[in-house]
């Protein structure tokens, strides 16, 4: 069972936590049950399903109002899901990228070659440092017009986009030696 009042920002009422624990227990293994048929390992599905509750409890007031809430769930579920399925895509792009840009720097490209792109969006860098790698190699963006949209320097820019390079080359490093 998962931690009701954490990951939201305020604690649930005494029936919150009741109205949240009966779908928890009347529609868990439903939801698990379409992680799973969906080809999703059960750890994976099980870590869909767990987030899917998580969004429920943050939005509470909404889901207790829905005349449908196992529906409202599903559309959560799915809605994650899709979300984790295009950031894969980013990470693959990503990859790429960074894979061409090492070979024009005649740096390796060992690291980059086998990694799984699950490492780029499961917390291995950033939200921040991912952001950034992906205007600057998948969308072709400039560091003078990142540093702008930033505001900050043009120098700055170009240290963090170094330093978020540094980052996931050192995590790549790491992840080959695991």
């Amino acid at each position: 069972m998962i931690d009701m009042n954490k990951g939201n920002d305020r604690k649930l009422n005494t029936q919150e936590q009741a109205f949240v624990q009966s779908l928890y227990f009347s529609h868990f293994k439903a939801l698990l049950n379409y992680a799973r048929r969906l080809g999703f390992a059960d750890e994976v599905a099980e870590d869909y399903v767990q987030e899917t509750f998580l969004i429920a409890m943050q939005r509470v007031e909404v889901v207790m109002e829905c005349r449908d809430p196992r529906s409202y769930l599903f559309k959560i579920l799915k809605n994650r899901i899709g979300y984790n399925l295009r950031q894969m895509r980013v990470a693959k792009m990503l990859l790429k990228k960074l894979q061409d840009h090492n070979a024009g720097t005649h740096a390796s490209n060992e690291y980059t070659q086998e990694l799984d792109p699950k490492t780029l969006y499961l917390g291995a860098i950033s939200k921040d440092e991912l952001e950034l790698l992906i205007q600057f190699y998948q969308e072709g963006r400039s560091s003078k017009e990142i540093a702008a949209d930033l505001g900050i320097n043009f120098e700055a820019c170009k240290k963090r986009v170094l330093r978020a390079r540094e980052h996931l080359n050192q995590v790549l490093r790491e992840s080959d030696q695991s």
